[in-house]
């Protein structure tokens, strides 16, 4: 096994894959950059380049280690519309699951959550939203929450890609 002279850290790790030492994979940068890379470089005084088997392996890593940190620093959100929404909200399991379900119980047609059947609006993360703004920002999380990973895969099995914004505007 490998020794790891730094502490390792997901969010700035370089990964040299199926063998290939010509290139690396930057958690940091989120893609591939060649092994002369002056920033690899000087990352290389202190720590030790990992070796994974393929980029299979490597997203399975990401999957479990990188895409939960995206996901838990979240994303800035700007309404057009609704200028009061704009912030940043987080996207962690919890939050994500939590979305999810008043999203789905608003597309149901059970109302916002809460008591009273006539409220026009509820708190979501200390933000007052209507039904309309908060299907919206649901439908915003869902392709970013989609299309990280989805472009992270790709990025990783081709080098070729980049990853969404986590900036996201809604009406």
């Amino acid at each position: 096994m490998q020794q790891l002279i730094g502490k390792y850290n997901v969010l700035n790790w370089y990964w040299f894959v199926g063998g290939n030492t010509s290139q690396v994979y930057s958690s940091l940068q989120a893609q591939y950059v060649p092994s002369s890379d002056a920033t690899y470089l000087a990352w290389t005084a202190n720590n030790t380049t990992t070796n994974i088997l393929n980029a299979t392996e490597l997203f399975q890593v990401l999957s479990l280690q990188w895409i939960p940190l995206m996901f838990a620093a979240g994303i800035s959100l700007t309404s057009i519309n609704t200028p009061a929404l704009n912030g940043n909200y987080p996207l962690d399991p919890q939050s994500q699951a939590y979305i999810t379900s008043i999203a789905a119980s608003i597309a149901a047609g059970k109302g916002l959550p809460g008591k009273g059947s006539r409220r026009l609006s509820f708190i979501f993360n200390g933000t007052s939203f209507t039904s309309a703004d908060f299907l919206n920002f649901a439908a915003a999380v869902r392709d970013y929450v989609y299309n990280l990973v989805q472009d992270l895969q790709q990025i990783v099995d081709t080098g070729t890609g980049s990853l969404p914004s986590s900036s996201i505007t809604i009406p």
